[in-house]
């Protein structure tokens, strides 16, 4: 089992409800048709058809990160889906390619099936996650033992269901949070035991589970 972090283009709310509501996730690359048994040669020969150019890098970029969206990511794994300040994690199903006159269809033509299991925060991810998270790219492979993301407390299903409307945002970002701590870690080495004894206190009632 893998981990995977897929980059969405620019989608609208609207896109990101059907994405949870009808359990999929999808790369947008309309003209190239189904890619379920095309090879990446095959795939970079139908881009270049498609938008009329030739080699480049940014075309063999779009070509690789399609081959990986259909042929790397296997059935079973895990990928991460950021939108906002949150990050839905999702267990994987098979590509499978959707034909429609509909623009949205299109759009979303080159679709995996997902189970949605929860949607985190970006700040509760570990710092190993969070910066592969801001890795460019549209779909890259997490390149550590899949435990060395910590998501145990979140694999299994969410018993409360995954809810698609957006969560309030914390009311104090991370940043002033350490801000904070650092100010307590100070208060900890003054001369004044009281002060001292109160700053502890707090930074051990924000370590409690």
């Amino acid at each position: 089992m893998n981990l995977f972090h897929i980059r969405l283009d620019e989608r609208s709310e609207e896109q990101m409800k059907a994405f949870l509501e009808e359990h999929f996730v999808s790369l947008s690359c309309p003209g190239i048709g189904d890619m379920e048994r095309l090879d990446k040669n095959e795939i970079r020969a139908k881009l270049a058809a498609a938008y009329g150019g030739a080699w480049s890098p940014e075309l063999e970029k779009r070509a690789e990160e399609l081959h990986a969206f259909a042929h790397s990511v296997e059935d079973g794994d895990r990928i991460l889906v950021e939108h906002g300040d949150f990050v839905y994690l999702g267990d994987v199903g098979d590509y499978y390619y959707v034909s429609s006159p509909e623009p949205l269809d299109r759009v979303n033509a080159h679709r995996r099936g997902v189970t949605w299991l929860h949607r985190i925060h970006r700040s509760q991810f570990n710092s190993l996650v969070q910066k592969w998270l801001e890795e460019p790219g549209a779909v890259h492979a997490f390149g550590y033992p899949l435990a060395a993301a910590q998501l145990d407390d979140w694999i299994g299903p969410n018993p409360a269901g995954l809810v698609s409307a957006p969560e309030p945002s914390p009311l104090v970002d991370r940043q002033t949070v350490e801000e904070a701590l650092n100010i307590l870690r100070q208060a900890m080495r003054c001369e004044d035991a009281e002060r001292r004894e109160r700053a502890a206190a707090a930074i051990l009632r924000y370590a409690k589970p």
